[in-house]
């Protein structure tokens, strides 16, 4: 008899001895595939932290976790290969000065007019009344593709200053060759493309906004990018000029400098030069995170508090957030509705442009999405029936007596009517159809209520679990947790409920006030993250869906990592697409499948399969001989790393052998292997099997083969 490991799940819905075939009476932490995916049970990944960071006070819970993308100018150049890192400290004899035309390391200096830079202000940084440079010597073509940064810092507005980065001809006319240079004097900041020397402007300078492009006192990043015979010009990594075209030198050079006035005061902390290539992809993503109240972006490696972040939004309330253009949107119901713009890492508050609406009385909805190019916000406090729309491409403008099809909307005050129970969701499912989730009944807007749009009644028996209680997977299938089940919606527009016929009961116990939903589809392992979590603390036991079988596994975490929220990030390269999971300590930490424990913490697991009649309702059965097909190890580990526990069960019917068995034998396999034949005969009439993690080890099964007689008519109890 072939005894195979239950991919179809867990299955609490029948009596003990009609359970389904391919399903388990009782499993934790085991999935239907291995870490390599291939499909046989196994121990699920580990967890470990995706970013070192912690964030908030240390004691805070991360309320939000969000991919965001934003496109990339095909021009960019990222930088690979580092050739220069100046930090200006004069020993590293890395300066240069000019003198009568030819430039001679290790000296002083003057640059246009001023008195000569001594040696120590070049070590401080800081220099008064003159300039210093760096020079990247080696020779250079055009064609290839250079990134060059400068880190600067200015004190003030009110004298003239000039910072530069020069791409020039290696020869003595110190006009040749191209430069990128911010100038402020007493009436105006700007940045400009002009020759080297004589300073001609190429094209129009760009003026810079005090405070905003550049603040006194707060470094900045200069970067000029040079693609084949095209120069850019950015600020803090957006892009504020060109192209432009230069010439094609014989031989050229690379320099930074910095100049002021007798009283002005600039700095410039470092000049780094970089060999770059074009994008591979025209795309970039960050992290966005909210603990503590304050926002955070970054990318894998680190996050920050964004400028302007903090204490911004709750500390204790989930935020909602959309995303449209390079901008984030937050509502908590609580503060003003906050913008993050990600080019610049700046979070403001929303200005509206024109209607009634304010940011304060946008920021009391507590849901937001994007739909139809219109910003979405709903359930204000008060009303948490209503939603709002936006003007159609403009997030700032919320004037509902227009009357064009582009115009804002305030969806209860359509001529469509109004919604009568509280909103907890919004779901953009279709560029067509936007579904509005209550507690009990589900609503869809069909089109544009500013031109001729629906809301139509989804159901009135079913109602959605929370805002985040959803997701969506890549052939249009809706999948929400809702009111006694897990519910799929097909593009046909079909609901059925997937919980039914296997787990009704864990999705009816669901308590919505004091549990966060959170639902995340993964495409690599085609399946379903649900996550329920306690509001404030407890382990919790969480479910994937494998969408191949349907089938649902539970899964538990230490209560510190929650999560209370989780997201799928669809990083660049495989290593990076990861289930992200916020924790209550302040740290982000994702399904890792290189390790085996939850970031220190060992990892319980287990599963029943069974139970076995081999010889029918009313005989014995002996098992001779039982072979055990271990998986094999997965990347990255050996047979050394295995490890698991197997317990051969034995009862009159199966409800005994689970609460009170009368017989079990127990066997453990510390590596990788095949156990071809037990050292004793098991007899009994209902057989289970359960397989049992070891602390410290992975393990998966191929499956278990045995080998029964039958030992006569089972005696009467």
């Amino acid at each position: 008899m072939d005894i195979v490991f239950p991919l179809s799940g867990l299955n609490t819905n029948y009596p003990r001895d009609a359970q389904p075939p391919g399903t388990s009476p009782d499993m934790l932490n085991v999935v239907p595939f291995d870490r390599d995916y291939r499909g046989r049970g196994a121990l699920r990944s580990g967890i470990s932290k995706f970013i070192d960071t912690q964030i908030g006070n240390g004691s805070q819970p991360v309320l939000l976790v969000e991919q965001v993308t934003r496109a990339l100018d095909p021009s960019t150049i990222q930088p690979d290969t580092q050739l220069l890192d100046e930090a200006f400290a004069y020993s590293d004899g890395a300066l240069e000065t000019e003198s009568d035309g030819t430039w001679v390391e290790k000296g002083t200096f003057s640059v246009f007019s001023g008195s000569t830079t001594t040696n120590a202000q070049i070590a401080s940084g800081v220099v008064t009344g003159d300039g210093y440079t760096a020079r990247y010597t080696p020779t250079l073509t055009l064609g290839p593709s250079y990134v060059i940064k400068m880190t600067c810092k200015i004190s003030d507005f009110s004298h003239a200053w000039d910072l530069a980065i020069a791409f020039r001809s290696n020869t003595s006319s110190l006009s040749d060759g191209v430069m990128l240079k911010v100038s402020r004097s007493a009436s105006n900041a700007s940045l400009v493309f002009c020759s080297f020397n004589t300073q001609t402007a190429y094209g129009s300078s760009v003026s810079l906004v005090g405070g905003t492009d550049i603040i006194a006192d707060t470094a900045f990043i200069l970067e000029l990018h040079v693609n084949g015979n095209k120069c850019f010009g950015y600020i803090d990594g957006v892009q504020k000029l060109g192209p432009i075209s230069i010439t094609d030198f014989s031989s050229n050079s690379i320099f930074g400098f910095m100049v002021s006035s007798s009283t002005a005061t600039c700095t410039v902390d470092n000049f780094q030069v970089f060999a770059g290539s074009p994008l591979a992809e025209y795309r970039e993503t960050d992290i966005v995170a909210v603990c503590g109240g304050n926002i955070y972006q970054g990318d894998t490696d680190s996050l920050a508090e964004a400028s302007s972040g903090s204490g911004v939004l709750s500390e204790t309330i989930k935020p909602q957030m959309a995303q449209r253009a390079g901008i984030c949107y937050f509502v908590d119901s609580v503060h003003d509705l906050q913008m993050l713009t990600l080019s610049t890492k700046t979070v403001s508050t929303l200005s509206v442009s024109t209607g009634t609406e304010t940011a304060t009385t946008l920021g009391t909805c507590a849901l937001a999405t994007v739909w139809r190019d219109r910003l979405v916000v709903a359930a204000p406090v008060g009303t948490p029936q209503n939603f709002f729309m936006s003007r159609q491409g403009d997030p700032t403008d919320w004037d509902y007596s227009q009357t064009d099809a582009a115009a804002a909307v305030a969806g209860n005050a359509s001529d469509e009517g109004s919604i009568g129970q509280p909103l907890n969701c919004l779901i953009p499912w279709t560029e067509d159809v936007l579904i509005l989730g209550g507690d009990h009944n589900m609503y869809k807007v069909e089109g544009d209520l500013a031109s001729g749009g629906q809301i139509l009644i989804m159901t009135d028996a079913v109602g959605t679990l929370g805002p985040d209680c959803w997701d969506s997977d890549p052939s249009g299938n809706i999948y929400f947790v809702g009111t006694g089940g897990l519910f799929r919606i097909g593009p046909d527009g079909i609901s059925e409920n997937l919980a039914t016929e296997s787990v009704r009961k864990t999705f009816s116990n669901i308590d919505r006030t004091t549990t966060f939903v959170t639902c995340t589809w993964d495409r690599d392992r085609n399946g379903l993250w649900i996550h329920l979590t306690p509001v404030n603390s407890g382990t919790a036991t969480h479910m994937f869906w494998d969408a191949s079988k349907n089938g649902f596994f539970p899964i538990q975490y230490p209560n510190t990592v929650g999560p209370l929220t989780a997201r799928v990030f669809d990083g660049d390269s495989p290593d990076d697409r990861q289930l992200l999971l916020a924790s209550r300590d302040g740290y982000i930490r994702k399904a890792d499948p290189s390790v085996v424990d939850d970031d220190g913490t060992d990892i319980a697991s287990h599963v029943y399969i069974g139970p076995f009649r081999p010889a029918g309702d009313a005989a014995l059965s002996v098992l001779e001989a039982l072979e055990v097909m271990l998986g094999d190890a997965p990347s990255g580990f050996t047979e050394s790393d295995f490890g698991v526990d197997l317990d051969v069960i034995v009862a009159k019917d199966a409800y005994t052998a689970l609460n009170s068995p009368e017989k079990t034998v127990s066997f453990s396999f510390t590596k990788q292997s095949r156990r071809k034949r037990l050292l004793q005969r098991i007899s009994g009439g209902t057989f289970f099997f359960k397989l049992s993690g070891v602390s410290g080890k992975l393990w998966s099964l191929e499956k278990l083969v045995g080998l029964f007689i039958e030992g006569g008519l089972q005696r009467r109890y």
